[in-house]
């Protein structure tokens, strides 16, 4: 069910966010705090690796952990935590 139809009230006393911070995000009521991603970084990010991978410069038997930082969208849909 949806927040407001429980009469609960956002954010005042619920904070809501998403991930990936869609289009959609930033013209509902109210605006929605996201976690933003940059797709084309992930994707180059692969590709790289998989070349890597095909043309036998890395150990394809070896895990590889890659961080790539996101950027948190701040909206309407956060509030700060009630006293």
């Amino acid at each position: 069910a949806h927040a407001r139809k429980l009469g609960v009230k956002v954010p005042q006393e619920l904070s809501v966010a998403g991930f990936a911070d869609l289009p959609e995000a930033a013209v509902v009521i109210p605006g929605l705090t996201t976690v933003r991603q940059d797709p084309q970084a992930i994707g180059r990010r692969a590709a790289q690796v998989l070349l890597r991978r095909i043309a036998g410069a890395s150990d394809g038997d070896r895990f590889e952990m890659i961080q790539l930082t996101p950027d948190l969208a701040i909206r309407e849909s956060t509030g700060p935590v009630p006293a």
